[in-house]
C-alpha cells in the first residue's frame, strides 16, 4: 500500500488533552508509518520500549516491532502477564524495574498497546519516569481509545483498595488501527457507548443529538458511524478533562461514583450496567431537587435504551447502597457531592440533602429488587 493510500482510509485528529494535545489517527492501517512518525517525539531515535498487555495479539506485537524498527528505535520489549487487575502500583514497580534495567531515559519514547488498564499504567510510568517521557498509545478496543486517551484508570496502592493514584499524563500520539481493534464486539463496546452517553450529556445539546441520531445505527454495528462517534467523544472528552475549570472538569465524572459504590456491593455485573445506572440515579436527583427538567431524565432514559443498555436486577438494601456511595465520595474528598446533569451541557457537583438521597434510592433498591422476579 503506498503512504497515499493508507492517508485516505484514516481520520488525523488532533485531541486536547491536560498539558497539550494527542495527534490520534484512527482508522484501517493506522499504524502505517508509525515508527516514523514517532520521531517527532525524540529527535534523533535511540531507545523504544514497547510494553503489551495480555489482549494484544502476536500480529499486532510484530506490526509494532516493525514499524519501531523501521523507525530507527532499538526495542525493548516488555509484556503484562497478570490477566486480572494489572492497575496497581505493584506491576507499576515491576515496569520501573523493566525501565530502568533496559537503561530507558528522558529522550526515549514508550508506546503502549493493550486495553484501558494497560491506559492507566501508561499515564502513570510516563509522567513519573525521568520526571516525564513522551509515550504513544495503541488501544485494543473502542472502550480503550476513549477511556485510555481522555481519561485513563487511576491505581489501587493494592488490588483491593480505592483507585486514587493518579496523573495528569496522556498520550502524545494514539495509533486506533481498525486492523487490530474489537471495534464493536462485547462488553468494551457497550461500556464505551455509555462512555458516549456521558459525555455527550457534559458537553452540550448539538452532542446529545448528534448521539441520539447515531443511534440505530451504532446498534446495527456500522463501522464508519461507530468511528465518527469515537472521534466525538474523544474529542469532547479531553476537551473537558482539559479544561481550566475544576466544575467543567468534575463533569467528566458523571455516572462513575455511582458505578464504584455498585462495585463494592457487587460482583460480576458488567462496567455497561453499572455506570448506565449511575446516569439514570443522578438525572433523577437532579429533578428531585428541581435543578434539571424532566426532559432530560427521559431523554437520557430514551437513549440508553436506543442503545440496548438495560437495567440491573439485584437485592440490596438501601443503607448499604447510601454507604457504599458516601465511602467512595469520602474517599476522595471530605464532602459529600455528586455529579448532577443540572442542564445538557451543564454536569456539576452539587449536595444532596440525606432525605432526597433515602427516598430515591428506596425506590431505586425497590425497583431493581422487583427486576429479579422477571428474570
Amino acid at each position: 500500500m503506498s503512504q497515499e493510500e493508507a492517508q485516505q482510509t484514516v481520520i488525523r485528529q488532533s485531541i486536547t488533552v491536560p498539558g497539550g494535545s494527542c495527534d490520534m489517527r484512527i482508522g484501517n492501517d493506522a499504524l502505517y508509518n508509525m515508527g516514523r512518525e514517532l520521531r517527532l517525539l525524540v529527535g534523533k531515535p535511540r531507545k523504544a520500549a514497547l510494553i503489551c498487555g495480555t489482549e494484544v495479539s502476536d500480529a499486532l506485537t510484530e506490526e509494532l516491532r516493525r514499524q519501531l524498527a523501521d523507525g530507527g528505535f532499538s526495542i525493548a520489549e516488555a509484556r503484562i502477564t497478570n490477566q486480572d487487575c494489572i492497575t496497581t502500583v505493584d506491576i507499576a514497580h515491576e515496569l520501573c524495574i523493566f525501565l530502568s534495567n533496559e537503561g530507558i531515559t528522558a529522550d526515549d519514547v514508550l508506546v503502549f498497546a493493550g486495553n484501558e488498564q494497560v491506559a492507566g499504567l501508561a499515564s502513570y510510568l510516563a509522567n513519573s519516569w525521568c520526571s516525564g517521557v513522551e509515550y504513544a498509545f495503541i488501544p485494543t478496543s473502542s472502550l480503550a481509545a476513549i477511556q485510555g486517551i481522555t481519561t485513563p484508570p487511576a491505581l489501587r496502592a493494592t488490588a483491593t483498595s480505592t483507585p486514587l493514584i493518579a496523573t495528569k499524563a496522556r498520550p502524545r500520539m494514539a495509533f486506533c488501527d481498525l486492523n487490530f481493534m474489537n471495534l464493536y464486539e462485547g462488553e468494551q463496546f457497550q461500556t464505551a457507548l455509555v462512555y458516549a452517553v456521558s459525555t455527550a450529556v457534559c458537553d452540550n445539546t448539538d452532542a446529545f443529538g448528534r448521539l441520539a441520531e447515531k443511534a440505530q445505527k451504532l446498534m446495527e454495528h456500522d463501522e464508519q458511524t461507530i468511528v465518527d462517534q469515537l472521534v466525538d467523544t474523544i474529542k469532547c472528552r479531553g476537551r473537558i478533562e482539559a479544561s481550566t475549570s475544576l466544575a467543567i472538569r468534575q463533569g467528566n465524572s458523571y455516572g462513575f461514583i455511582f458505578e464504584a459504590a455498585l462495585d463494592r456491593l457487587f460482583d460480576g455485573i458488567p462496567r455497561a450496567l453499572k455506570i448506565a445506572e449511575g446516569l439514570r440515579v443522578n438525572a433523577r436527583l437532579a429533578v428531585g431537587l428541581e435543578e434539571a427538567d424532566m426532559d432530560l431524565m427521559y431523554s437520557q432514559d430514551a437513549l440508553l435504551a436506543s442503545l440496548g443498555i438495560g437495567q440491573i436486577a439485584c437485592d440490596v438494601q438501601v443503607h448499604e447502597l447510601i454507604d457504599a456511595l458516601k465511602s467512595v465520595c469520602f474517599a476522595r474528598t471530605n464532602r459529600f457531592l455528586l455529579p448532577l446533569p443540572l442542564a445538557l451541557g451543564r454536569v456539576r457537583y452539587t449536595a444532596v440533602p440525606d432525605e432526597l438521597l433515602q427516598e430515591h434510592l428506596q425506590a431505586w433498591c425497590t425497583l431493581h429488587k422487583q427486576l429479579l422476579v422477571h428474570e
